[in-house]
């Protein structure tokens, strides 16, 4: 087990051979996500575990979680936000090969053969963000 500075480039094939779980943590602020994210927890807690399956795909199953205030889009006020999303991804050198994947795995582009592990957090959080943050129905509208 490893914990690594994910500012630090890693190579998804050694870590797969080797079978690391890596994991730590980055700062929300480190991260350039859309306007709709107010604030925070300080710090968004990441965990990757690498492998090579049966068929021989190089994989790494993650979690990325956060608490988060959005802006609702009702009131325009901070709503809470927990991010908790689990993703399994297999890293390729271009769309060609993301093609051929498994539909087990999603693609992450490598850039010459390596990984930056704070881009594919940021990219997680991202995707994890829902289209129109709101609050249940008894938000009051702003105005």
């Amino acid at each position: 087990m490893s914990t690594q500075r994910a500012e630090m480039p890693i190579d998804p094939k050694r870590c797969a051979k080797a079978r690391e779980l890596c994991q730590g943590r980055v700062p929300l602020a480190s991260f350039n996500l859309p306007a709709v994210v107010l604030q925070g927890s300080e710090e968004v807690c990441y965990k990757l575990k690498f492998g090579v399956d049966s068929e021989g795909y190089v994989f790494i199953n993650g979690c990325v979680e956060a608490a988060l205030q959005l802006q609702c889009q009702r009131c325009l006020r901070s709503v809470e936000y927990n991010i908790h999303s689990e993703f399994h991804l297999s890293p390729v050198q271009n769309g060609e090969n993301a093609a051929t994947l498994p539909d087990r795995y999603d693609a992450v582009l490598m850039e010459h053969d390596k990984l930056s592990v704070r881009q594919l957090v940021e990219d997680e959080l991202i995707l994890s963000l829902p289209i129109a943050p709101m609050h249940n129905r008894e938000c009051h509208r702003a105005g």
